[in-house]
């Protein structure tokens, strides 16, 4: 998936950011990993992961530009929103802020289609929203895993429409006595976490008639893909 940010250099408090990537006109488009986007820019900067795109004025173009990056075969047509009222001007700024959501939106699709359900109301969101918590997860620094672990826990128990659900999670959470201090624990446990939901979803989905035949609730991972993982005497954790 690419994400795109923009920043506005007009504006007296992106100064100093716009300097840093070293902003001499408009649109002017970098393309990097997001943890590359951190130091800043030069142009004549060396070994740099950053790569200015030259040739990013309108959507077609700009995702071709990434389609040769990536290897990929995205097309316009994957995107959803409606942008046939708009002049194909290529100096328009409303033509080219659109195209960012275009190119976002077309790179987007594979990952909405991942969590799609092979019947109504299945999966969906809350595929989707574990997709996100394990991806969080993994991504959050040793000394940021106890902050990460609070986040998920309160948004869960506020804002999670399910109640026998968020009095579930939040369960799991309070029975957490040691705070956490390295990531690979914090990822451990929301793995635990969630076989915990699954197991419990499998009974009662099987019950109700209500499971999605194509993508049964599994613990994971399965046993074939990891035999010593299903050892409670063996804890292990690899993040490549």
């Amino acid at each position: 998936m690419v994400l795109m940010a923009r920043v506005d250099c007009a504006l007296k408090l992106n100064n100093k950011l716009c300097d840093d990537f070293s902003v001499t006109h408009y649109p002017m488009l970098l393309w990097g990993p997001p943890s590359k986007f951190g130091s800043g820019w030069k142009p004549k900067q060396d070994k740099s992961d950053l790569i200015l795109i030259d040739n990013g004025r309108t959507a077609d173009r700009l995702l071709g530009w990434i389609n040769k990056q990536l290897r990929s075969s995205y097309d316009l047509d994957d995107e959803k929103f409606e942008n046939d009222y708009l002049m194909p001007s290529t100096s328009d700024p409303e033509q080219i802020n659109n195209a960012e959501y275009d190119i976002e939106e077309a790179t987007f699709t594979e990952h909405k289609m991942f969590c799609r359900g092979s019947r109504n109301n299945t999966r969906g969101f809350s595929c989707g929203f574990w997709v996100l918590l394990h991806s969080l997860s993994l991504r959050v620094e040793d000394e940021e895993s106890q902050f990460a672990f609070k986040a998920i826990c309160v948004f869960i128990h506020n804002f999670f429409i399910c109640e026998e659900c968020r009095l579930h999670f939040y369960g799991m959470c309070s029975s957490v006595s040691d705070p956490f201090t390295k990531t690979c624990d914090f990822s451990l446990w929301l793995w635990e976490a969630h076989n915990k939901v699954n197991e419990r979803l499998m009974k009662e989905e099987a019950a109700l008639g209500y499971n999605d035949p194509n993508f049964p609730k599994i613990i994971r991972p399965p046993e074939q893909l990891c035999s010593s993982c299903s050892s409670h005497s063996q804890k292990c954790c690899r993040l490549n």
